[in-house]
């Protein structure tokens, strides 16, 4: 009788998915994302595509943040994607109540802006 085996044992360990760390997925009330002052230098422009994607599809990327004053969250990277299901929540569409978003530490106001800055770009 076989043993039988698993894809692991076909592609070896680098098939494992391996965590990264800071990299954790948590999900935030879409009340406690706030955008971030900062990306007022960038257009976000029209959302509709997004917003019939994110519909049909669900937010396929999470949401990159950092701490802010009074438990909310400040958007680092995914100011597009927010204002989309901002749009969706607004509108009735109850699944994006909480919103998927890794959860980084505020590295100083000239760090966090070099990060906004690159996840533009």
């Amino acid at each position: 009788m076989s043993k039988g085996f698993s894809v692991d044992d076909i592609l070896g360990a680098q098939s494992k998915a391996q965590a990264v760390p800071g990299m954790v997925v948590v999900q935030l009330p879409i009340e406690d994302i706030i955008p971030n002052p900062a990306n007022e230098i960038y257009n976000i422009g029209d959302v509709s595509m997004l917003v019939a994607s994110i519909a049909d599809k669900g937010l396929r990327q999470a949401l990159e943040v950092i701490p802010a004053d009074g438990g909310k969250y400040m958007l680092i990277a995914g100011h597009r994607r927010w204002t989309a299901c901002c749009q969706l929540y607004n509108g009735g569409d109850k699944r994006f109540a909480r919103l998927p978003a890794v959860v980084k530490p505020s590295e100083g106001a000239d760090e966090d802006l070099i990060s906004l800055i690159t996840s533009n770009a």
